[in-house]
């Protein structure tokens, strides 16, 4: 398939609109709790209207159940599912971020094989194809974004819900990559859930259509984030758990410090020894961590190791 589309004005300034107004989302001063309290919010929120997507029936309360630290010990299919989406949301912050190597279709199987996912078949030689042509320097990450959320799925057979999946993960991965983290405040799966964002299972492979697209995708994007910083200036907030869960204590607050050394492999057994608690306590403290978004849990068994986000 090729692929083209005659940038317009409407698109240049639309773009022009989205990075002023994340420059301004970026700038606003907001206390550290408060911070805690919105990023969580956010991931709270990513992976309820995802259950909306795919039409499970779970709430929001269930999916603080699922996160908080010591959470539920025995998940449901669906439950499981939407913790494997959550944690490869966390892998991408932290291994694409302003990450400069180029994404390619082995990429995109490896958001795959992260999600548990395995009833997909991926025609690696077009979607590297199409990888490559949006991903040309003179093309804005934006432009590259909003292709990505329209038409990776076409290269990929796959059931609806991971077309789902795959639509909003490749599109966050194209942002963070470019440097678009937007404070990991944005909510991709609720603008797609109320329809400001719009999946279409075939799209007329156009040059107008694709720059409608574009400029479709670029408009509600900083409608929403417009939006979300009066919301943050106003200090308000959609969900509300008990002040103390965001309080870190002062052992919490050293082990982050930990982080600040590179050459430093931060695991259970360290904690253990650096402030002579059992290794209870210091799953405790790290599961804390790591339900607020601070740090991310790599490995698996005996050899989990965390990092800093």
């Amino acid at each position: 398939m090729l692929y083209a589309y005659r940038s317009t004005i409407e698109l240049t300034q639309q773009i022009k609109d989205v990075d002023s107004t994340n420059e301004k989302l970026l700038l606003l001063r907001l206390p550290r709790i408060d911070e805690h309290k919105h990023c969580w919010e956010a991931t709270i929120k990513r992976l309820f209207f995802l259950a909306k997507l795919l039409k499970l029936d779970i709430t929001t309360e269930t999916v603080f159940q699922i996160l908080k630290p010591q959470g539920k010990k025995y998940l449901k299919t669906d439950e499981r599912k939407l913790l494997n989406y959550h944690k490869v949301f966390s892998w991408l912050r932290y291994e694409w971020y302003m990450n400069p190597a180029p994404i390619n279709s082995q990429t995109i199987e490896e958001l795959f094989q992260r999600n548990n996912l395995t009833d997909y078949r991926i025609d690696h030689r077009n979607i590297d194809n199409f990888l490559r042509f949006i991903q040309i320097k003179t093309e804005h990450p934006l432009n590259q974004a909003a292709l990505c959320y329209y038409l990776i799925p076409e290269y990929i057979k796959f059931p609806e819900h991971s077309k789902v999946i795959l639509s909003h993960l490749t599109t966050y991965l194209v942002l963070y990559k470019n440097g678009y983290d937007f404070r990991d405040l944005l909510i991709l799966e609720e603008a797609t859930y109320q329809k400001l964002f719009k999946i279409k299972p075939k799209v007329d492979l156009n040059r107008t259509n694709l720059a409608k697209l574009i400029e479709h995708f670029t408009f509600y994007l900083n409608t929403y984030l417009e939006k979300l910083i009066i919301k943050i200036e106003q200090g308000r907030f959609d969900l509300n758990y008990p002040p103390a869960f965001f309080s870190l204590t002062r052992r919490q607050q050293q082990i982050l410090e930990l982080f600040n050394n590179p050459e430093v492999l931060v695991n259970n057994r360290l904690v253990q020894q650096q402030f002579k608690v059992s290794q209870i306590t210091a799953s405790r403290d790290l599961s804390k961590l790591a339900s607020l978004g601070l740090i991310l849990t790599a490995g698996s068994g005996r050899s989990v190791y965390y990092l800093k986000i």
